[in-house]
């Protein structure tokens, strides 16, 4: 049985990765923290970011102010897309 990768360590090799100045000991200095705080928890990490909760809410705004197909085209979504949001 194989076990998963370390979620810790792969965000901190992105970290590093865009970031070069972010050193392996502040690396390993955060590490730790994130372990005391956080280990053998399941923290929540959201499927969107808050700019999409924000697109989704700008295009709910709209409905019934404009018309859809200029909706849709502004924002660059699909028709399904602009419902589902709606749905929600």
């Amino acid at each position: 049985m194989s076990q998963a990768p370390d979620f810790v360590r792969i965000v901190l090799a992105m970290v590093q990765e865009i970031q070069p100045a972010f050193t392996a000991e502040q690396s390993a200095q955060t590490e730790q923290h994130i372990r005391q705080d956080w280990g053998g928890k399941r923290p929540y990490i959201a499927a969107h970011a808050p700019a999409m909760r924000e697109a989704r809410e700008k295009v709910r705004q709209q409905i019934g102010v404009r018309p859809i197909a200029e909706i849709i085209s502004e924002h660059g979504i699909a028709r399904s897309t602009l419902y589902r949001w709606i749905k929600k």
